[in-house]
């Protein structure tokens, strides 16, 4: 595995599921009990943060409420591939402030980015992000591209800020409520003077289509990650 030679942080921006509203669209689905909609949205984050620890760079878990590595490791116990107690071992905890999207965002780029880092930011509910790909977005990161990957026009799944993006004062400000959050993100970033990349397309899970459509890529039936196979056990689709 690579380590980056240039300060680098990848974060796992997540809410915790039973302890806060997550999946609201998702679980209003009729087809999901509330047992099989929390395990779904746990199998979720530990599919993202089992992508996240292998690679080799600082990371964290920002989450929403407080919680700690030990919460983490015995809320996805009951998971076909839980993450180890040595797996999450491998993050460290922060907490997300109250407030807007943004303002959260800001803050935790405050946290990791004022020592000059490169930070990569994901969410933890794209089952399908990989090892390469994160490897990809830290190093483009760490070389000074500013880096999303999108969902459609209208939502990302990774956001990647150059090393030292403090020195140019970056701030997010109402990109997120555009309706091309993309387009706006990537506009923004252009005024501060970077290159931009833009990662391949991968779906997030926010709704019922949402699940199904990432449940028939066949990457997430070979590697029987955790959202597959809690699906299965929901009784959403059949081996």
């Amino acid at each position: 595995m690579h380590r980056h030679t240039a300060k680098t942080a990848l974060a796992v921006f997540t809410k915790i599921p039973g302890a806060a509203p997550v999946k609201t669209r998702l679980a209003a689905h009729g087809s999901l009990s509330q047992s099989h909609h929390l395990r779904l949205a746990t199998a979720l984050m530990a599919d993202t943060l089992l992508a996240c620890a292998e690679v080799q760079t600082e990371r964290y878990i920002v989450s929403c409420p407080d919680t700690t590595l030990s919460a983490l490791e015995a809320l996805c116990s009951s998971l076909p591939n839980p993450p180890s107690s040595e797996t999450l071992k491998r993050f460290t905890m922060l907490t997300q402030i109250d407030g807007s999207f943004e303002e959260r965002l800001n803050a935790l780029l405050s946290d990791l980015a004022d020592d000059g880092r490169a930070v990569v930011i994901v969410g933890s509910d794209t089952p399908t992000l990989s090892y390469g790909l994160l490897e990809h977005a830290l190093a483009s990161c760490a070389s000074g591209r500013f880096v999303l990957g999108p969902v459609g026009r209208e939502g990302v799944y990774l956001i990647g800020i150059p090393a030292h993006a403090q020195d140019r004062r970056f701030a997010f400000t109402d990109e997120f409520t555009s309706r091309d959050q993309v387009g706006a993100l990537m506009t923004s970033a252009r005024t501060f003077g970077w290159d931009t990349l833009l990662l391949e397309p991968l779906q997030d899970v926010d709704t019922m289509d949402d699940l199904i459509a990432v449940l028939t890529q066949q990457s997430i039936k070979s590697e029987k990650l955790n959202t597959y196979l809690c699906a299965v056990d929901a009784g959403l689709i059949t081996i």
